[in-house]
């Protein structure tokens, strides 16, 4: 990552670099917005919002978003 983020140029307003972390499911389900993804239904829920645009605030289209979670024991499914 840190090669990564030294050499790849971005927009001083674009986010920062990120890998996939080591717990990435490739071909993961795709889940409706607004669904639970907890597993076992035990632990609060947490709501997630955000929005996302270009360096100059347009909006993205076409775009997805993975999402993940760890358990109120501090795994994430494939862990378990």
């Amino acid at each position: 990552m840190l090669v990564d983020g030294l050499k790849s140029r971005r927009h001083s307003r674009a986010l920062e670099n990120a890998v996939l972390g080591t717990l990435h499911v490739w071909e993961a389900p795709e889940c409706e917005m607004r669904r639970d993804i907890r597993s076992d239904q035990r632990g609060d829920p947490t709501v997630v919002r955000g929005r996302l645009i270009d360096v100059a605030g347009a909006p993205l289209s076409g775009v997805r978003i993975d999402v993940w979670h760890a358990c109120e024991v501090g795994f994430c499914d494939v862990q378990q």
